[in-house]
């Protein structure tokens, strides 16, 4: 049973970081023009890359969200220690290695990047 949940967890870290990727890929498309956006999975070095006004409004989101939470993650510090859900989760399976993430913090971040995309790319906006 300790296994079957550890391939969920997993699951949920690889999908959830390589959704958040692409979001902020598609924010920094969609600042920058065209097909120019960062390479790479990190998602702190990707953040860094949109807008200043950008991050404001997702990181009003994501804080929104952890009001009512006990124990909240900053965002920075989600970031800093959490930045490759994709790379760090992807192959735990196969290898046997370890890794470590924050579950809330992490969907929290991905939904705060789909509610900006919904408000402002998507559609033209």
């Amino acid at each position: 049973m300790e296994y079957v949940m550890l391939i969920v967890c997993g699951r949920f870290f690889v999908n959830a970081g390589l959704a958040s990727e692409l979001f902020l890929k598609s924010i920094q498309m969609r600042e920058h023009g065209g097909t120019n956006f960062s390479s790479g999975h990190d998602l702190s070095d990707l953040y860094k890359d949109i807008s200043q006004s950008a991050k404001d409004e997702i990181e009003r989101s994501y804080n929104s969200m952890y009001e009512v939470e006990l124990h909240k993650v900053e965002l920075d510090s989600f970031l800093s220690n959490y930045s490759n859900p994709f790379i760090d989760f992807r192959y735990t399976f196969e290898s046997g290695a370890t890794a470590e993430g924050n579950s809330r913090a992490l969907l929290y971040f991905a939904k705060s990047l789909k509610l900006y995309i919904d408000a402002n790319i998507e559609n033209g906006g």
